[in-house]
């Protein structure tokens, strides 16, 4: 996906600050012209590399292109964040030195620290952290859930972005391993199957066909199963890859919900699984129609919503209260964040009011899985993959 002018201005920015300030502190120690020529070779090649990705990432013909891309991301931010956290400590002691006629040693050391710091989170959120699949238990309990669903579970997951693993089927077969030890009476897929191309499933079908639950496995498409980041020849070429990358969805083994519903029923008591397209604010287009995913269905039946944007719930689901739980993804959790019992944060949170966990409004609630995969950085701190294991619980 092209950068937008405005982080690619912010990385620009940091880099060449970052650097200057750097320079300016380790130029008088080296007295070679040539070797502080060098100093400013990774400075030129990142801005290279930045150019590139602003004007011909859309233009990337196959999604292995991309997978090798973003760890040139990977190693900016491995290079540049512990420089920058450097550069702001030491400046801070000069400025000290410069006001007050000290010079406390400490400043500069806690800079370094927190660069070493961060050079192993960065290490270990790519190496270990992307791929720490774990499973989260949730129970909700539900007023008027019909007594035959009563301890239901499902098994949901999201934002796979397969081309991402770059046929790396680990981390993939890990996870279906795990939700099968689940026994889920259903599973659910919330959107974001690959990045751009259809082509990206390739050979994935026997992996997936391998989950099992009996009351059925039911996808949505996120905003990037559309193909909407690269830059198609022609509009054809576009549809064709959206259409392949439907079938290839439903060839992994799911029933695909595009504005659509299906009935669930035990001993004749009935639940609606209900499935949106992706709906999302701008610039995130909105291809959903809860309308005519509702069509035909009774407002008496309670209603489970698969819709991938967490946006879609406050905007349109909330007074619907037949729909007592929507399951969506997209956010990653920003891929980076803190969460324990007392401590529930990630940058996140400054773009979407829901980003992560369970959420409830009255009678309706919720769940923003913080998905399996990745995407721009291939790296995970604090918010490692998730699978989501939901009881349903019948209100007492």
């Amino acid at each position: 996906m092209r950068m937008h002018l405005i982080p690619l201005a912010l990385l620009l920015f940091v880099i060449a600050v970052t650097d200057s300030w750097l320079y300016y502190r380790w130029r008088k120690k080296v007295e070679k012209t040539w070797l502080r020529a060098m100093y400013w070779l990774p400075t030129l090649l990142f801005v290279a590399f930045l150019a590139y990705i602003t004007l011909c990432a859309d233009r990337f013909a196959t999604y292995k292109l991309a997978a090798q891309v973003i760890w040139g991301f990977w190693l900016l931010f491995l290079i540049y964040v512990p420089k920058m956290l450097y550069a702001i400590f030491d400046s801070v002691s000069i400025l000290f030195h410069t006001l007050f006629n000290i010079r406390p040693k400490i400043i500069s050391r806690i800079g370094s620290v927190l660069a070493v710091c961060t050079v192993i989170m960065l290490v270990c959120g790519a190496l270990s952290g992307r791929k720490r699949v774990h499973v989260k238990q949730v129970a909700i309990q539900v007023a008027g859930l019909p007594t035959a669903f009563d301890g239901f579970t499902i098994a949901q997951f999201s934002d796979a972005h397969i081309g991402n693993w770059n046929n790396h089927t680990k981390t993939i077969e890990k996870m279906v391993r795990l939700i099968n030890e689940q026994q889920p009476d259903m599973i659910v897929f919330s959107g974001d199957m690959v990045n751009n191309f259809s082509d990206e499933l390739t050979g994935y079908d026997t992996i997936f066909n391998k989950l099992y639950a009996p009351y059925g496995k039911y996808a949505v498409l996120g905003n990037h199963d559309y193909g909407d980041y690269t830059r198609w020849e022609s509009k054809e070429l576009r549809d064709q890859n959206l259409q392949q990358t439907k079938q290839g969805i439903r060839n992994l083994g799911f029933d695909l919900l595009l504005n659509e519903h299906r009935t669930v029923a035990i001993d004749s008591q009935k639940i609606d699984i209900v499935g949106v397209e992706n709906w999302g604010v701008p610039p995130f287009k909105q291809y959903g129609d809860l309308d005519a995913a509702l069509q035909n269905t009774a407002d008496s039946v309670p209603k489970i919503l698969i819709s991938h944007d967490s946006s879609h719930w406050r905007a349109e689901v909330i007074g619907n209260e037949s729909i007592f739980l929507t399951l969506s993804g997209h956010t990653h959790a920003a891929q980076i964040g803190i969460i324990t019992k007392h401590i529930h944060w990630s940058p996140s949170k400054w773009i979407y009011p829901e980003w992560e966990g369970l959420y409830k409004e009255d009678n309706q609630y919720l769940y923003v899985n913080r998905g399996l995969g990745y995407v721009g950085v291939p790296l995970r701190i604090g918010v490692p993959p998730e699978i989501t294991l939901i009881t349903l619980e019948h209100q007492k």
